[in-house]
C-alpha cells in the first residue's frame, strides 16, 4: 500500500501535466465566456467608481472565472485519460461535473476574495449569489468541459493514428522483403549458369538465337525478382521459354 501510493501520486500528476496547455487554453476561453455575463454588472458599477478601481474589479471577476474553470477542468482530466470513458458515459460527466463545478465555484469565491486582499474562509457570500454562481459554472463548464474532452479524444485518435500508420509502414518493409526473398528464392542458380554457358556457346555460331535466349534470362530475372505477385505468371512463362529452348540447344547437339 505505501508502494502504491507514490506509484499512483505519479500517475496523477503525469495526467495533470500532459496537455496542460490545452486545459488552459479551454479554462482562459470558459472563463472569459462565463464572465461576458457579468457586463450588466459591470456597467453598473462603472456608474459609480473610476476606470482604474473597474479594471481591477473586471480583472478579478476574469481570475475568479478562470481558477473556476480551471478546477473543472483539472477534476475531468484527473477521471479520464483521453476523454473517450466520459464521454461515452454522460452520467459519469454529469457527476464529475457536478462535483467539479461546487469545488470550483467555493474555490472561486476564496480566489475573489484573496484578490480583494481579504480572508478566503469563512465565505462571506449570499446564498442567492453562490447558486447564480454555480449555475453559471455548470453551464459554461459543462460546455467547456465536454468540448475539452473531444479535444482529448482527438488528439488521443491522432496519435493511435500514427502509430498504426508506423507500423502499417514497417509490416509493408517486412512483407516486401519477405516477397523479395521468395523470389529470389525462386531463381536456380544451376539454370541461370547453364543459360550462360549455353549463350557464350551459341553466341559465335548462332548471335541471334544467343540474344534471344539472353534476353529471355533477363526478361526472367527482372520479373522473378519483382516484388509484385502479379507478375508470377509472366516469370513462369518465360521460365518455360528458356527451358524450351534450352531443350532444343540439348537435341541439336
Amino acid at each position: 500500500m505505501a508502494d502504491a501510493m507514490p506509484s499512483l501520486l505519479d500517475h496523477l500528476r503525469r495526467r495533470m501535466l500532459t496537455q496542460f496547455r490545452l486545459a488552459f487554453t479551454f479554462a482562459a476561453v470558459g472563463g472569459l465566456a462565463a464572465s461576458l455575463v457579468q457586463i450588466p454588472d459591470w456597467v453598473d458599477i462603472a456608474q459609480t467608481v473610476n476606470t482604474g478601481k473597474l479594471v481591477v474589479e473586471i480583472a478579478r471577476d476574469l481570475g475568479a472565472a478562470f481558477v473556476a474553470a480551471m478546477v473543472l477542468l483539472f477534476a475531468l482530466r484527473l477521471s479520464t485519460d483521453d476523454g473517450v470513458d466520459l464521454l461515452r458515459r454522460p452520467g459519469r460527466f454529469i457527476v464529475l461535473l457536478t462535483a467539479g463545478a461546487t469545488l470550483g465555484t467555493v474555490i472561486a469565491f476564496m480566489a475573489h476574495a484573496c484578490f480583494k486582499g481579504a480572508a478566503p474562509l469563512p465565505l462571506r457570500v449570499p446564498a442567492d449569489r453562490l447558486l447564480y454562481v454555480w449555475l453559471q459554472v455548470m453551464l459554461w463548464g459543462g460546455l467547456v468541459g465536454w468540448l475539452y474532452l473531444l479535444s482529448l479524444q482527438r488528439l488521443s485518435d491522432q496519435t493511435t493514428l500514427a502509430l498504426l500508420l508506423g507500423r502499417r509502414v514497417l509490416l509493408e518493409r517486412q512483407l516486401s522483403s519477405a516477397r523479395l526473398a521468395v523470389a529470389r528464392g525462386r531463381v536456380d542458380p544451376a539454370m541461370v549458369a547453364r543459360v550462360l554457358g549455353v549463350v557464350h556457346a551459341r553466341h559465335a555460331q548462332e548471335p541471334e538465337h544467343a540474344a534471344a535466349l539472353l534476353d529471355e534470362l533477363i526478361r526472367y530475372l527482372r520479373l522473378a525478382m519483382n516484388r509484385s505477385q502479379s507478375d508470377g505468371a509472366a516469370a513462369n512463362a518465360a521460365l518455360s521459354a528458356i527451358r524450351t529452348q534450352l531443350e532444343e540447344h540439348d537435341a541439336s547437339h
